[in-house]
């Protein structure tokens, strides 16, 4: 890939795509920060006759600012995209079809949740529109989040730092993005006015929320999840296999957490970081006894 820029050898070309990647992650969400408050006026003006607007100001400011930032990441991953496309895990080749990755996701995905309604009471919610978000939704967020991580960011670390380290940085990252902000915090409608210093306090949140919110066994199934993602994604030249997996996840996921009151969440099950690494240890003596007789 061609970075225009300073002729400083080899060691700078490397470097520059994670460089990137990184201006851009920052850059987009100091950009929403500083959209923060002109966004926040209009939607206090239009609360009174709106439930989408109503709605957003029962979040915290972080989470506007969380949203505003991704059309500025689109815009920026989008020109580093370009500069990938001669990448094969960015192409779909037809051989490479991800319908047993999403039934292996889906099983995986089944039995934990299955382990977490055991032990608590369970009580239905309503379905209708919620599944329906739910099935649109999570090829969607599958399809972003693989362009991202394992499409963009994992050929840049690699680039940078080499295959393994390139997977253990790609991983960290997909895992600390996932941690949302502090229950604790206050919603936006009891906010008065918000300036462009509050804005900039909320970006500081969300880019920081892991440190508030860090648990140890989410963290690890998120890191697991990328580490499987990211060795797939190598093995297969594509990201057809990663964007399976991960959409028959996230799909469990939402409809887990729309339909299902009075238990954790499946992340934070133990089962979930164990069938991770066995998924991981038996890809792993496979590939191997693939190569060693082929």
């Amino acid at each position: 890939m061609d970075f225009p820029g300073h002729d400083d050898g080899e060691r700078w070309h490397t470097w520059c795509p994670l460089l990137a990647f990184s201006a851009i992650f920052f850059g987009a969400t100091l950009c929403a920060a500083i959209l923060t408050p002109p966004v926040h006026r209009v939607l206090c003006s239009l609360a009174p006759g709106s439930a989408v607007a109503a709605h957003a100001l029962a979040k915290p400011l972080a989470k506007l600012v969380d949203r505003l930032r991704w059309p500025f990441l689109a815009i920026g991953l989008v020109w580093l995209l370009k500069k990938e496309n001669g990448r094969p895990w960015l192409r779909f080749p037809k051989n490479q079809g991800c319908w047993k990755f999403f039934l292996l996701g889906s099983l995986l995905a089944v039995t934990v949740c299955c382990w977490q309604m055991v032990h608590a009471n369970w009580h239905g919610r309503p379905i209708g529109l919620a599944v329906l978000l739910a099935f649109a939704a999570a090829p969607l967020v599958a399809f972003l989040e693989e362009i991202v991580f394992r499409g963009l960011l994992l050929h840049s670390a690699e680039r940078a730092m080499g295959r393994t380290m390139g997977a253990v940085i790609c991983s960290l990252f997909f895992a600390c993005v996932h941690f949302n902000i502090p229950s604790g915090a206050p919603p936006m409608a009891t906010m008065a006015s918000v300036s462009i210093f509050s804005g900039l306090v909320a970006g500081w949140d969300l880019l920081t929320a892991v440190f508030f919110t860090f648990q140890p066994i989410p963290f690890l199934s998120l890191f697991l999840l990328g580490l499987v993602l990211c060795r797939w994604t190598r093995r297969f030249g594509s990201l057809l296999p990663a964007i399976g997996f991960h959409w028959s996840i996230a799909l469990a996921a939402l409809l887990f957490r729309r339909l299902v009151v009075g238990c954790p969440a499946p992340i934070n099950s133990p089962l979930c970081p164990i069938l991770l690494c066995i998924v991981l240890i038996c890809d792993s003596h496979g590939h191997h006894r693939s190569t060693k007789h082929p």
